[in-house]
């Protein structure tokens, strides 16, 4: 069974990246490219992980596979923040594989992604799994929480859901971490690396400065500690 669902993988086109132009697809994978490698470049240690599978992974997750991506379920980021599917960063393969299998929504897909796409998925939510996430929104030109809690020396990854049409070019003070326009009804995130002692920092919308979050470092209370 394993040996024939490896030949068909192998054998059946993608169909998800039939609907993509390859030009749109080789400059989105190298912008994907290029990011991972910079992240990894600032982390402390090596990473078993190749930037390129990353890149490539995040594509398939977020965009194409079976011509919705896989976030449509499971979140940009693969939190399980639409309350669709599970939480995966962190998954591999093999539990990737399982749920192809096992999970009647996932079905579809079976024929549809390729070996190289499972590993590459694998890869892109391993990769995710380094970070502490810390999501917030902006709605009507406010942002929810307006306090937003990370922990000192901590690699973070900043999730920004843009909820309103207008676009916001986050901007940080304080912080080494670039500028970037989110456009309307989006979202993008920013790798962060939390300073070692506690400290307040802002970060608003270029456009409407007054549209400001607060980033807090500090430490976060373990509320199953206390209970």
């Amino acid at each position: 069974m394993r040996k024939l669902f490896t030949i068909l993988t192998i054998t059946v086109l993608l169909i998800a990246w039939a609907s993509v132009t390859p030009f749109v697809v080789e400059q989105t994978q190298d912008f994907w490219t290029h990011w991972v490698s910079a992240q990894m470049e600032e982390t402390d240690e090596p990473l078993e992980l190749d930037p390129e599978k990353v890149a490539k992974g995040r594509i398939v997750f977020e965009k194409t596979a079976g011509d919705v991506g896989c976030a449509v379920c499971h979140g940009n980021f693969g939190m399980g923040d639409l309350a669709t599917a599970p939480n995966v960063r962190g998954v591999d393969e093999v539990r990737i594989r399982g749920a192809l299998e096992g999970a009647e929504e996932m079905e579809f897909l079976i024929n549809v992604l390729t070996a190289d796409d499972i590993e590459n998925i694998a890869q892109f939510l391993q990769f995710l799994a380094q970070f502490t996430p810390a999501e917030f929104q902006r709605r009507r030109g406010v942002f929810t929480p307006e306090i937003v809690i990370v922990p000192p020396n901590t690699d973070v990854q900043l999730i920004v859901n843009n909820i309103d049409r207008s676009e916001c070019t986050f901007t940080f003070e304080g912080i080494d971490v670039e500028a970037e326009a989110i456009g309307g009804r989006s979202a993008e995130d920013f790798i962060w690396t939390t300073p070692e002692a506690d400290n307040t920092f802002t970060a608003f919308c270029a456009e409407n400065p007054e549209d400001v979050v607060t980033l807090s470092v500090e430490e976060v209370e373990d509320a199953s500690a206390s209970e």
